[in-house]
């Protein structure tokens, strides 16, 4: 069975596919903690990198990655859940990175300040 095959019989049937997914991961759990690690640290991965692109917004500043912060801005649309509690990379968590800038902690603050008063 192809590669190919298999992705086109997944996309012409969803259900089924999903109903496979579910019990193989029921069957084997240490196969599916492991899938969701893995998928976990890609994520990860993926937001620190996004962070190692571009300093802190406001002040312009250099920080490593794992400093920096996501600020919702509240004119580019409802909150609909913190970055980090999201655990894997798709649409809707993508949709709720549009509506943030990355900035440092001292930046946020200041920020989250500004909207309190």
């Amino acid at each position: 069975m192809t590669p190919e095959y298999q992705r086109d019989w997944h996309k012409k049937n969803p259900g089924k596919a999903a109903e496979y997914q579910r019990t193989f991961r029921r069957k084997n759990p240490e196969f599916a903690a492991a899938d969701n690690r893995r998928k976990y640290e890609t994520w990860k991965d993926y937001l620190l990198g996004l962070k190692g692109l571009y300093g802190c917004k406001d002040c312009n500043n250099w920080f490593p990655s794992d400093v920096l912060e996501f600020d919702h801005v509240p004119s580019r649309g409802k909150k609909v859940k913190a970055i980090s509690q999201f655990t894997v990379k798709n649409k809707a968590a993508l949709e709720e990175l549009v509506k943030c800038d990355i900035v440092c902690p001292t930046c946020h603050k200041n920020r989250t300040l500004m909207r309190l008063a």
